[in-house]
């Protein structure tokens, strides 16, 4: 069975790790609210009860049944004791970044702060507000919102975590960060880096901030992204002694064989498992360097590893937003894609659906087309 090759590929996601918690809190006037609460150290989420088990066990803190925001599904969570955590960020593009406005029927608007994303236009922030569009009140302008995805070495399973943050300072250090490791491993293996999988040692640290602004102080924490095993001396003098050491000998054949380009069958081959078959597959791809021999050679590398799979898992946000380009496609509006959502998904909304639903309504969606 051929698999399908137009399919965005990715690690699954496995969990969250978080920066803050709601409580309840009594307004002046009596009324019950959830109120957010900054958290000194990292908290871990997920459904599954193995995973969030064995992050207590590394980091400390009591395992509990958590209940998210907008009455998903039940998850797990523990609250550690630990302010740092060491992760690899994975191959390809681990960091996303965009102005989104959220309502209770989804992302109303995402914005590279150029082109508003769903529809074409320019920054309606931007249009409506100027320059200072950012001091607008919440919920009338777009949140800045970073999606870091890294694996976690000490857990079990190969997927990704997400550390989602809407700082505004931490989406300029985290993009500054993204950019500096790049460089350096641009500098240490020359071009050739972008075109296989490293795997790149790095710490999270959560770091408490003070801002004073209008006459008031506020306390806020912010997620670090820093290297792991490298020396400030070392990042200018091109050492990364530290970075090179995680490599496998297996990467270091590929980048030194022949012509420059990378043995991205071989690669396949040692891979293990299809995700890191789908993983070097958009790698070969955004070097320029899949063709349609190297197609074939992948897609029989990936069904060695799993002939009987055709479902390839996706992100919802990534769902998410090849849905609603696909329904602009057929000429539906937002309002008709929540409307719709439910009576294919079988009653579950566009609010509370996962992976799982926002495929099934995707594929809908392609049929109508076809």
């Amino acid at each position: 069975m051929s698999r399908i090759l137009n399919r965005q590929r990715q690690l699954a996601e496995q969990g969250r790790l978080r920066l803050g918690y709601t409580t309840e809190a009594t307004t002046k006037n009596g009324k019950t609210i959830n109120r957010p609460v900054a958290s000194a150290t990292w908290i871990i989420t997920s459904h599954s009860q193995d995973h969030v088990e064995a992050a207590a066990a590394l980091w400390g803190g009591q395992v509990e049944h958590w209940q998210p925001m907008g009455n998903g599904a039940q998850q797990w969570r523990v609250i550690t004791t630990a302010h740092t955590i060491d992760a690899i960020l994975p191959p390809g593009e681990p960091l996303m970044q965009a102005y989104e406005l959220w309502s209770k029927g989804g992302c109303q608007r995402r914005c590279d702060g150029v082109t508003e994303q769903f529809t074409g236009a320019p920054c309606i922030c931007m249009a409506q507000f100027g320059d200072q569009w950012h001091e607008q009140a919440k919920g009338t302008v777009c949140d800045t919102k970073s999606r870091l995805k890294v694996i976690l070495p000490d857990m079990p399973g190969m997927g990704a975590w997400r550390v989602e943050t809407g700082s505004y300072y931490a989406a300029d250090e985290m993009a500054g960060m993204v950019d500096v490791i790049r460089g350096a491993m641009a500098n240490m293996m020359g071009s050739a880096v972008h075109a296989y999988p490293l795997l790149v040692p790095v710490r999270l640290r959560i770091e408490p901030r003070t801002r004073i602004a209008g006459g008031q102080t506020k306390q806020f924490v912010v997620p670090v992204l820093e290297l792991r095993g490298v020396t400030a001396g070392e990042l200018l003098g091109g050492t990364f002694a530290g970075i090179a050491s995680v490599e496998s000998a297996k990467q270091q054949r590929a980048i030194g064989a022949g012509n420059g380009i990378p043995d991205y069958v071989a690669l396949a081959k040692e891979a293990g498992d299809l995700p890191a078959v789908r993983e070097i597959w958009n790698l070969a791809q955004k070097a320029g360097h899949l063709t349609e021999q190297l197609k074939r050679e992948l897609t029989i590398v990936g069904q060695s590893f799993n002939p009987s799979e055709s479902q390839v898992s996706d992100d919802p946000e990534t769902l998410w937003q090849q849905i609603i380009t696909l329904a602009g496609e057929l000429g539906k509006t937002l309002d008709q894609v929540e409307y719709e959502f439910p009576t294919v998904t079988g009653g579950v909304t566009a609010e509370n659906a996962g992976a799982a639903e926002m495929a099934k309504y995707l594929e809908h969606l392609r049929a109508v087309k076809a």
